[in-house]
């Protein structure tokens, strides 16, 4: 069997979708399965052909100035979606499937829908320019993938005909430790991107509003990751309550779940996040709101691992914070211990063979 991953950004690029085609494509080459990733020059610098943890890695078109905070050079975008059209036509007859990631979404507008072809589906919206811009292209595709349930249900409920697969993101679950005697009960981690859209802003609020409530550093709040809002975070943490731990090493980040009493994620918008399942494998609950575009709160209400703000605002996180139960924490993170081995390789890559083959 031959495979080809088709995405837009990949390593040295870092994001979720990124470690998703990686760990996938790893995954499948140990079942001794051919595999290819196609992607972008995104840097405008990096060789055509390259090599990868052992992936043979071809970039198909070089963008310079590519990618923005929160968009897309448009001149760069067009040239995108040209060579991908053109990469598809030449690579169909080389490979059995064909595994294309939607984003940035409008180049599915012009890819010609071979049976061969699985979308790979990571974010979908239910409201605004988003769902306007998602809903004509689940209506092209009959065949794909999606990283969770609840993106499976919004692709589905826009094309009643997609055969739809749930396929994880593999991790190696036996790298993290599930132990609640070492969590730290006051503890909360925020792991990930430093941008707007992950209103962090309102989560440290809500945890300097309790602290302020208590006269103390009755909760503290660890944050880790880079971006724009870094410099305006580390302003707070000078109260001693929030650390800025900026970027961690995976042994780090390892450390910060097994303690962390919860993970925060309280994103206005979010498909799944890898750090969703690296909290499953740590068994710590997760901390979520209810936003129009967060993804992850209908995962987490699913599955019952863990608790949701009924709004963003940093009030409603501050309360959410509060009403937690000793043994509603328990509930939640021995649910998590229960869904643990879906994450693992072994079951994701089987899942995945018999979704591609249709068995």
């Amino acid at each position: 069997m031959r495979i080809a991953f088709v995405t837009e950004l990949f390593y040295p690029s870092i994001g979720g979708q990124e470690y998703r085609f990686m760990q996938l494509a790893r995954g499948m080459m140990r079942r001794q399965i051919e595999v290819d990733i196609y992607t972008t020059d995104h840097l405008g610098s990096l060789p055509s052909e390259d090599h990868v943890n052992g992936i043979s890695v071809y970039r198909y078109v070089r963008l310079r100035s590519y990618v923005k905070p929160g968009s897309r050079s448009i001149i760069q975008l067009l040239k995108f979606i040209h060579a991908t059209n053109n990469l598809l036509g030449k690579i169909n007859k080389s490979y059995d499937y064909i595994i294309l990631n939607e984003m940035p979404i409008v180049h599915l507008y012009f890819i010609r829908n071979n049976t061969n072809l699985i979308i790979d589906w990571c974010e979908a919206y239910q409201g605004g320019l988003l769902k306007f811009l998602l809903l004509p292209a689940t209506k092209r595709f009959i065949r794909g993938i999606a990283v969770s349930e609840e993106i499976r249900d919004i692709i589905h409920a826009y094309n009643n005909k997609a055969e739809i697969s749930v396929i994880r993101t593999p991790i190696d679950v036996n790298r993290y430790i599930c132990n609640s005697q070492e969590k730290d009960k006051r503890n909360i981690v925020y792991i990930g991107r430093l941008v707007p859209h992950k209103n962090l802003l309102n989560l440290v609020k809500a945890v300097m509003y309790i602290n302020k409530r208590y006269s103390r550093c009755f909760i503290k709040l660890n944050i880790a990751g880079d971006g724009p809002l870094k410099t305006r975070l580390l302003q707070y943490a000078k109260t001693g309550c929030i650390s800025v731990l900026g970027k961690v090493s995976e042994q780090e980040k390892i450390q910060l779940l097994t303690n962390a009493f919860l993970l925060a994620i309280p994103s206005l918008r979010e498909g799944f996040p890898n750090v969703v399942a690296e909290a499953i494998a740590s068994c710590t609950p997760i901390l979520t709101v209810m936003a129009k575009f967060n993804n992850v709160f209908k995962f987490v209400r699913r599955h019952g691992i863990g608790f949701v703000s009924p709004s963003p605002d940093y009030i409603d996180i501050a309360n959410t914070i509060l009403n937690i139960t000793h043994d509603e924490w328990l509930h939640a993170s021995i649910r998590e211990q229960r869904l643990r081995e879906e994450f693992t390789e072994e079951k994701v890559i089987t899942s995945l063979i018999r979704s591609l083959t249709r068995e």
